[in-house]
């Protein structure tokens, strides 16, 4: 089905992502803990991490609570992370994004489904440099049932074996990522970052190549600017998670993975 949104259209979707980003707020701060005993349920009332004030429905509205209160808790005045904000943001702009990009109802909804998982990974891998099981599993799952779900889609290559193509990236990506994991002995690529990689390639197919490529050059950055700033020896010890690479890597082969793949493919014909 093909789909066309107006500015008001758009300005509606980012809102539902600016609620959504409120739940995902929830999956970062109940799940982003290295202790599995601490990791609390998804159920239940939000309350202040300094002195347990359960959090009143006007108190939870995204953005605009944490603008009235001034960034403080109503109860005890202590300042709340500036994160929460951020991340209720960032998502309702990320779902806007998608919005304005989608050419078809099935794409609004993949997109909006894949940017959401690729929130919480970036934020719980920056945190304790780990992505939960159960969010990787998540994201597996909602890539295949929305790419196989929704039928060919723009994106994807073989528009006849469509299917053969999102199964074969969702194992190339983890196979490209596995390499080095083996060759490392799991220091430079966690299982987390693998299974991560079997998500991206379940909703972008093909443009995978295109987001892992990109992800890659992203983490460079960092290991350079460590390299150029510590040494080599302490450099290469230091610890940077990959997770929040592969997801910018992915939301760029979302947007743009399909057109670069498309340009690449004619040069080579």
């Amino acid at each position: 089905m093909q789909l066309e949104l107006t500015t008001a259209g758009i300005l509606v979707v980012a809102l539902f992502g600016l609620l959504v980003g409120s739940f995902l707020n929830v999956v970062i701060v109940r799940r982003g803990r290295l202790d599995w005993q601490e990791r609390g349920s998804l159920d239940g009332r939000s309350a202040c991490p300094n002195c347990g004030h359960h959090i009143s429905w006007y108190e939870n509205l995204p953005l605009i609570s944490w603008l009235a209160l001034r960034g403080r808790c109503r109860s005890c005045k202590q300042r709340i992370s500036a994160r929460y904000p951020l991340v209720e943001a960032l998502t309702a702009v990320l779902w806007g994004c998608v919005a304005a990009a989608a050419g078809s109802v099935g794409d609004l909804v993949t997109g909006v489904v894949f940017v959401s998982v690729l929130v919480p990974v970036t934020f719980i891998d920056l945190d304790i440099q780990i992505i939960p099981d159960e969010i990787n599993y998540v994201a597996i799952f909602a890539g295949f049932a929305c790419s196989l779900g929704f039928g060919p889609q723009p994106r994807f290559v073989a528009q006849e074996w469509w299917w053969v193509e999102v199964i074969v990236a969702a194992l190339g990506a983890a196979g490209f990522l596995l390499l080095p994991a083996i060759v490392t002995r799991g220091k430079g690529m966690g299982m987390g970052d693998i299974k991560l990689a079997v998500a991206l390639g379940a909703f972008l197919g093909a443009p995978v190549a295109v987001g892992l490529f990109a992800g890659f050059l992203l983490g460079l950055l960092p290991s350079i600017y460590l390299l150029v700033t510590r040494g080599m020896a302490k450099g290469r010890k230091s610890k940077i998670p990959f997770g929040p690479f592969l997801a910018l890597g992915g939301v760029f082969g979302w947007f743009a993975g399909a057109d670069l793949l498309d340009a690449y493919l004619r040069l080579g014909a």
